[in-house]
């Protein structure tokens, strides 16, 4: 009799706990809480911060200090990437797409509907350019008084043109200029993409599977129409030189994200060449590229990073320590990393090691 009942009692006591956990896990049970526990705390702030997204551009005025860019705002980096400060913030409907700056005071902010421009250092930003929604700008170049921004406009249904401003006023008012397509064929560039200069006359500009090259300014440019692999609808980006005849850049499909591919140039820019990926995947995934001379150069594939001492003849694998998306280096030594929501990792070794200086949010 009495084990019936210790039997009854058990399976009793086991049905009503079962009961209250079910409440519990459902959130219609009782709780008692003395406080948020660290965790919950974090999770928290962790959702009331607004997530950064991927960096958009990077760039180091000095080993210690510099800014990166996310589609919604502009940070100011600091005390070699442990200070970070908000500058700028795109408004309501709008987003950054990229910036430039000339030296550590003067900077310009290309936005989904103009252009903002800085010249103190990003303290504050005056707008000097509001476009038409069917226009935009893709990359701004300023030196001095001279200086370009490259983009594109629609021209009709699923066609756009090539759109090319200039300014003579340092940055500060810009004007419609235009680029010579003889030679290019009936298939005009649909879009310009980058644009670098190597001093204050010999410059690219790059468009849909052609590139400009001037070395007077920008008075007069010269095109070529180019193709890699047969690809005719193409972008070349990251446009870099170490001098007039030596080049890299971003190689890939008009349309779509992936594959792109680092190619380089050893006759300015009139034709070009695959580089051989250092991974072997067929789907290389170039995210970045910065060459700081004929030779020396680090690429971002499949989100690890590489070096080459020989021009992309072979790659070293580096362990940076962060997820990145773009590179900059301020000298030989001195680089950093940027990724996802305000991560940021620096090197000063050429890359050999990395401190990690703001962990993502």
């Amino acid at each position: 009799m009495k084990n019936r009942l210790a039997r009854r009692l058990r399976v009793a006591w086991a049905c009503t706990f079962s009961i209250w956990w079910w409440l519990a896990a459902s959130g219609c049970g009782p709780r008692t809480t003395l406080g948020p526990s660290a965790s919950t705390a974090d999770e928290a702030r962790k959702e009331a911060a607004p997530r950064q997204g991927d960096p958009l551009a990077l760039y180091f005025s000095s080993t210690e200090s510099g800014w990166v860019l996310f589609p919604k705002a502009l940070w100011q980096v600091s005390d070699g990437g442990l200070s970070w400060a908000q500058q700028a913030s795109a408004g309501a409907g709008t987003s950054f797409r990229s910036m430039y700056w000339s030296g550590a005071q003067n900077g310009w902010l290309i936005c989904d509907d103009g252009m903002l421009r800085t010249s103190n250092g990003g303290s504050t930003w005056a707008r000097v350019l509001q476009l038409p929604k069917t226009h935009w700008l893709n990359a701004v170049w300023v030196n001095g008084n001279n200086g370009y921004a490259v983009g594109g406009r629609l021209a009709g249904d699923f066609t756009a043109e090539p759109v090319l401003l200039q300014t003579t006023s340092g940055g500060t008012d810009w004007k419609q200029a235009t680029l010579n397509a003889e030679g290019l064929g009936t298939r005009s560039p649909l879009d310009l993409y980058s644009i670098y200069f190597l001093d204050g006359n010999v410059g690219w500009i790059s468009g849909t599977s052609a590139i400009w090259r001037t070395d007077d300014g920008g008075v007069t440019w010269k095109p070529s129409r180019i193709s890699v692999r047969g690809l005719h609808d193409a972008r070349l980006e990251r446009l870099q030189f170490s001098d007039g005849a030596h080049g890299f850049a971003r190689y890939g499909p008009a349309r779509g994200a992936v594959p792109h591919e680092l190619v380089r140039s050893s006759d300015g820019g009139q034709s070009w060449n695959v580089v051989d990926p250092p991974v072997e995947e067929e789907t290389t995934g170039l995210a970045d590229v910065q060459f700081l001379s004929e030779s020396t150069g680090y690429s971002l594939f499949q989100g690890r990073l590489f070096k080459t001492m020989d021009g992309g003849g072979h790659w070293q694998s580096l362990d940076p320590r962060v997820d990145a998306d773009l590179i900059y280096f301020v000298d030989q030594d001195h680089g950093y990393l940027a990724g996802r929501d305000r991560s940021l990792a620096r090197t000063a070794d050429g890359g050999l090691t990395w401190q990690v200086c703001h962990k993502p949010e």
